[in-house]
């Protein structure tokens, strides 16, 4: 209403309107303040609204109701692009880590869902005294929807705070999290791995190794999946060397896996690996061990080499394909099984 009638309704109405909202007995009316609080930094410049907007937040941020405070948490970050830094710096990042102490999980986890987006708010030193504390004790909440929520926007800190606050702070709660009992906890953390690459190389790869070959033989085949998806990222970043010692054989493994959806990620994440590692890499380490299964009994898994060698064919080398790739695919037309021929 503000945004399309503000021309015709004076700011001073507007203002005295919200603030009656905002003290109303009711905290399905207080709910809406936070919406109303956006609409009117819209229609009113700031300099004429700053106090009773900050009067407001602290209400909303101090409120009994959870739902009026998880309202604010939730829109946190759009309320901090209408205040001017220094509100930032001086009360909302103050609201904002209380958030992340809330006594309601349902708080905690929508503020710490916004924290990525937040911390681009504030400044490095910010971060550090402020928020990664609060964060610091939701690395172990009671609630894995707040620690799931955490593993998500943990590692895009580390941009922010720098190389030496990355490891002094954010590494312990990445190695955690990394323990931690859920799957669902520990996946967002690999896939954000790619955040974390100014944290030395082998601290990770010692790190990783154990919670990844777990996670790699999980029953949940989903899970499985979604790890298999982290291995060209984790080739980037760890390099040919590190991956060939740790990883090597287990990228392989998943060729054997009961459920095809499985083998076929393999093949896929075979190819992304052959153009992240390169030729070289692929005719050394993958070709040999994927033409030995053209001796396997079972005609299904046979076949696997049939899928994975034209995915990968592009990025190999033409001596690979003549001297290896055609020699093999003459010798399968021979198969006995119609469906390798």
């Amino acid at each position: 209403f503000m945004i399309i009638h503000a021309p015709k309704f004076p700011e001073a109405d507007s203002l005295a309107l919200f603030q009656s909202l905002s003290k109303d007995d009711q905290d399905t009316i207080r709910l809406y303040c936070v919406d109303q609080l956006l609409a009117l930094s819209q229609v009113i410049p700031y300099q004429k609204s700053s106090t009773i907007l900050l009067s407001a937040i602290k209400a909303c941020a101090e409120d009994k109701s959870w739902r009026l405070r998880y309202a604010l948490a939730d829109k946190i970050v759009e309320v901090g692009k209408c205040l001017d830094p220094d509100a930032i710096l001086h009360y909302l990042s103050t609201y904002y880590a209380n958030f992340l102490q809330d006594a309601e999980s349902e708080v905690r986890t929508v503020a710490v869902s916004r924290n990525a987006e937040f911390c681009k708010l504030i400044d490095g030193t910010t971060i550090v005294k402020r928020i990664i504390p609060a964060l610091k004790k939701l690395s172990t909440d009671n609630f894995v929807h707040v620690r799931k929520a955490l593993a998500e926007n943990l590692l895009s800190m580390a941009p922010l705070i720098g190389n030496a606050n990355t490891n002094e702070h954010v590494l312990p709660m990445f190695l955690t999290l990394l323990k931690d009992e859920s799957a669902e906890v520990r996946l967002p953390l690999l896939r954000n791995l790619e955040d974390l690459n100014r944290v030395g190389v082998e601290t990770l790869s010692q790190n990783l190794v154990p919670t990844i070959t777990q996670l790699a033989s999980e029953k949940k085949w989903r899970v499985r999946m979604a790890i298999i998806e982290l291995f060209p990222i984790l080739a980037k970043i760890l390099g040919e060397a590190i991956f060939n010692e740790k990883f090597g054989n287990l990228c392989l493994s998943w060729l054997d896996d009961n459920v095809f959806a499985i083998r076929e990620s393999a093949m896929k994440n075979l190819q992304q690996l052959t153009i992240v590692l390169g030729s070289k890499w692929a005719e050394k380490n993958i070709l040999p061990k994927l033409l030995n299964y053209q001796m396997h009994t079972n005609y299904l898994f046979r076949m696997t080499p049939l899928f994975a060698i034209p995915m990968m064919a592009p990025y190999l080398s033409q001596e690979a394909i003549e001297k290896t790739v055609v020699p093999f695919i003459l010798n399968q037309i021979a198969d006995k099984v119609p469906n390798i021929r």
